[in-house]
This record gives C-alpha cells, sequence and structure tokens, in this order.
C-alpha cells in the first residue's frame, strides 16, 4: 500500500527500476506495479524488488506477478458471471504464488464472504457489502486454506489496470 511505512510511489518507482524493471508505473493506492522486462529476467527483478521494498517497510513482502495476457485470459474466465451470493458484494481476486489445491466452497464462518472459484494461480470470491459500503476481504480465509502468503484485489482493480495497460 503507497505510504505504508514509507512505501511512496516514487520510491515503489524506484526499487522495480533499480531491480532492472523498465517502464515502471504503478496504479491506484494499493501497490500495483506494471514494468516491461524480458521473461527470462522477471523472476530476478522480483527477487531483488521484494528485497528492496522489504528494506523499506522493514518486513519481507512479496510480489506477485501476472502478465497481462493472464490478467486479460482471468477476465476472459468471467469468474463472476454467476457470483454465489445473492446481496450487494464485492468481487476479489486472491493471487498465489501456485496453483490453489483447495476444496471449494470456503464459507466465512459469518457466512458473509465465500471463496467459490480457481484460475491457475488465483482464488476468487465474494463479500458481502455491508449498509455503510464495507466489506471484509478474503485474504485471511485464502492463507489459512492454502496455507501460503497472498495478494487480494477488487476485481474492479484489475479491471481499471487492464483498461489502462492492454
Amino acid at each position: 500500500m503507497h505510504g505504508r511505512d514509507g512505501l511512496h510511489r516514487t520510491v515503489l518507482i524506484d526499487c522495480f527500476e533499480r531491480a532492472g524493471a523498465g517502464d515502471v508505473q504503478t496504479y491506484l493506492t494499493t501497490g500495483n506495479v506494471s514494468f516491461v522486462a524480458r521473461p527470462t529476467a522477471v523472476r530476478g527483478i522480483v527477487g531483488k524488488a521484494e528485497s528492496a521494498i522489504g528494506e523499506v517497510v522493514g518486513r519481507r513482502t512479496e510480489v506477485f506477478v501476472r502478465t497481462v495476457d493472464e490478467l486479460l485470459e482471468l477476465r476472459a474466465l468471467d469468474p463472476f458471471r454467476v457470483p454465489p451470493l445473492t446481496v450487494d458484494h464485492e468481487r476479489i481476486v486472491a493471487f498465489l504464488d501456485h496453483e490453489p489445491a483447495v476444496h471449494l466452497p470456503i464459507w466465512s464462518p459469518s457466512r458473509d464472504f465465500v471463496v467459490f472459484g480457481t484460475g491457475p494461480r488465483e482464488l476468487f470470491s465474494v463479500a458481502m457489502k455491508y449498509p455503510d459500503g464495507t466489506s471484509r476481504g478474503s485474504g485471511g480465509l485464502v492463507e489459512r486454506a492454502t496455507g501460503t502468503r497472498v495478494t487480494s484485489r477488487a476485481w474492479s482493480t484489475v479491471e481499471r489496470i487492464l483498461a489502462k495497460v492492454a
């Protein structure tokens, strides 16, 4: 998240540029970054960027990478065409670094959100919107279910980024 623990936009861009990424851009305030790199260089760039970000925020911070083509393929899946909640809800995607191996659906104890679908390295969920417009994220539930770290984004964030880069 921009601004958290000193990770401002310019600092985040610098972390990726020093790691070897080209044409680095940030989106919104959620720490979403796009960059250009040879496919063979991405893993090294990610490792260096994670280290640089970790130095700024004082803790390990994973970077989850998807190509524009991978995001377009996820959008083509139309994962939210028939959501399992009929109330007003937020659409959420959790990005993992591996194929998810979970039994679906996974409901929260309060049944206010549910993880219901998968992508190649993603889990899709919906969370009920409360009267004040807020919703719960599924990150903690997904991390417990998969035993691994994830990063979650509102699906609308993915759509806004694709509108700029695709």
